[in-house]
This record gives C-alpha cells, sequence and structure tokens, in this order.
C-alpha cells in the first residue's frame, strides 16, 4: 500500500480528527530541480480509487509521538510524562499510522505569488473523481481558496499560501497534484 506522509505541524490536528481529506503534493521533480535546475514534470502518484495509509514523520526513529506538538517521543512502552518540546503530558500519544484512505478525487492546480501576502491558484479544468465506484473525467468549475485551505487542514487561506511559499517559493507558479480522500479507519 502506498504511504503519505506529513510532518508539518500547522496540520496535525487536522489528521489527527481526520478533518483533513486530502494533501496538496507538488507536479514535479523536487530533487532534479534543487540538483540543476530543470523542471521535471511528474506523473500524479495516486490513481482515483488507490488505498493509501497516512502517516506522521514516517522517517523518524520514533513511534509515538506528542499529539500537541509532534514531537517524537521514542520507542519505550511508556513514554516521558512530558514532551521534551512542548511541555504537555505525554499520556495522550499517537502512533505514526494514523489512519487508511481510499483517494477519491485528483487534479491539478498551479500556485504563484502575485505580489507580497497576495497569492492565488489556477484549477487546471481536468480532474478525476470517483463516484458510484466508477472514475470520471470532469471538467469543474473553479473552487474558492478558502475550500482548498480548509479540505487541506489549513486554518486560514493565508496560512496555506504562506506556509506554501516559504516550502516551494512561489514567486514563480509552480504546479501541484490535489489527492483528495475519504477516511477508512
Amino acid at each position: 500500500m502506498k504511504k503519505i506522509n506529513f510532518t508539518v505541524k500547522e496540520i496535525l490536528l487536522a489528521l489527527l480528527n481526520k478533518t483533513k481529506t486530502q494533501t496538496i503534493r507538488p507536479a514535479w521533480d523536487i530533487y532534479a530541480y534543487k540538483k540543476n535546475g530543470i523542471w521535471k514534470k511528474r506523473q500524479p502518484k495516486f490513481k482515483v480509487g488507490d488505498l493509501a495509509k497516512i502517516m506522521w514523520n514516517q522517517r523518524s526513529k520514533s513511534n509515538k509521538f506528542c499529539r500537541n506538538c509532534g514531537t517524537g517521543l521514542g520507542n519505550s512502552v511508556i513514554p516521558e510524562p512530558f514532551c521534551p518540546k512542548c511541555h504537555k503530558p505525554t499520556s495522550d500519544f499517537f502512533t505514526k499510522t494514523i489512519g487508511v484512505v481510499k483517494i477519491t478525487e485528483v487534479f491539478e492546480i498551479e500556485m504563484r505569488k502575485l505580489k507580497e501576502d497576495t497569492f492565488c491558484f489556477i484549477r487546471f479544468p481536468t480532474h478525476y473523481i470517483e463516484k458510484d465506484n466508477v472514475v470520471h473525467a470532469l471538467i469543474q468549475p473553479p473552487e474558492k481558496e478558502e475550500e482548498l485551505a480548509k479540505r487541506d487542514g489549513f486554518k486560514s487561506v493565508e496560512d496555506m499560501f504562506k506556509l506554501f511559499d516559504k516550502i516551494y517559493d512561489l514567486s514563480t507558479p509552480k504546479p501541484f497534484f490535489v489527492y483528495r480522500w475519504r477516511w477508512l479507519k
């Protein structure tokens, strides 16, 4: 089963309470771009109907994490009583595997920074959606930025765009895949 890994603390609560129902991922090979500055478009990692494990900090050696800040708590049967980072009680921890989802929609968007603190996204017209266990190609009307940010687990559009700008530098337009899902477990 394929995995979707998360490490961004801004969306941790939405993952844990399972209100996050999508993820936005680069539609280009980041490593090739960082290595030699060449944009290499890639195919979507997921198709409609695929199952995926939702993971937190998959590469960490820890198997238990603080529910408040996402910090690794090690692998002991009983974790330390307080988180070393946020100092909250660790009695309510979570493990790496948060749940299993079924991909229900896949589409491409482009994000860019128009000017300082002004961002926009463009949704490409065709995307794929599962309805009654059949995959359909649809032309969708534009979606509001607020809906995109909410489904992705952010508190506001500004928070989402600022994080993406910090990670991916949206001063030049960049393509992204949006994967939407339904929680199974």
